[in-house]
């Protein structure tokens, strides 16, 4: 298990780095039998599948943002609305993976989303649950957070909390209760009154 030297900074705030507060995800072996992977993942909230893409098809669409960024063919948004975004989200390891852990027909979520940060950001993406902005459907859905290359911790890399899962659904309970007489609009809205400022569950994390 590796350590780190420097410290964690998330939004302008430092950290905990002790056993008790901040520990390494556990990676899952994707050839693992479906029951074990849905169990793993009920039990921890997440599954991370180390080597799950083929790489040269993430470098691929890696390659294809910078160099079509670099352009000024397309901007940011244009990317992110685009078909090659599409494709690379129906991308077919993706998909089957999903119809059989899933045992259905999976639909793909029509706000999709591409993130970047850079080291030492101050206004960085705060703490959050993806359904507070997916909302009017349904509880039962994964997100896919999807690296374009090696990203090591220092770089940044994505932050889970632990059973943060079952905190997310706890709040949508709170959450359909006060807005139960709210219009039809708002009460789908992720920015309704009854929603955090910003959205954030917080953000010194």
């Amino acid at each position: 298990m590796r350590s780190l030297n420097e410290p964690l900074v998330s939004n302008g705030y430092t950290l905990e780095m002790t056993p008790e507060r901040l520990g390494w995800l556990e990676p899952t072996d994707a050839d693992l039998p479906l029951e074990q992977l849905r169990e793993k993942f009920r039990q921890n909230g997440y599954l991370w599948l180390k080597g799950f893409f083929d790489q040269d098809v993430i470098l691929d669409f890696r390659r294809h943002f910078f160099e079509t960024i670099s352009s000024g063919a397309k901007t940011f948004f244009d990317i992110v609305g685009s078909q090659e975004f599409e494709d690379f989200c129906t991308m077919p390891r993706l998909w089957n993976f999903y119809q059989e852990f899933l045992e259905g027909q999976p639909y793909l979520h029509k706000r999709k989303i591409m993130r970047f940060t850079h080291p030492g950001d101050s206004h960085c993406t705060g703490g959050h649950y993806d359904l507070i902005y997916l909302r009017a459907g349904t509880d039962k859905l994964c997100t896919s957070w999807i690296p374009l290359g090696d990203i090591p911790v220092e770089m940044g890399g994505l932050i889970y909390l632990e059973h943060s899962d079952a905190v997310g659904r706890q709040m949508e309970a709170e959450f359909r209760a006060n807005n139960a007489n709210l219009p039809p609009e708002e009460r789908i809205s992720a920015f309704n009154r009854n929603m955090r400022e910003n959205g954030w569950i917080s953000t010194n994390v």
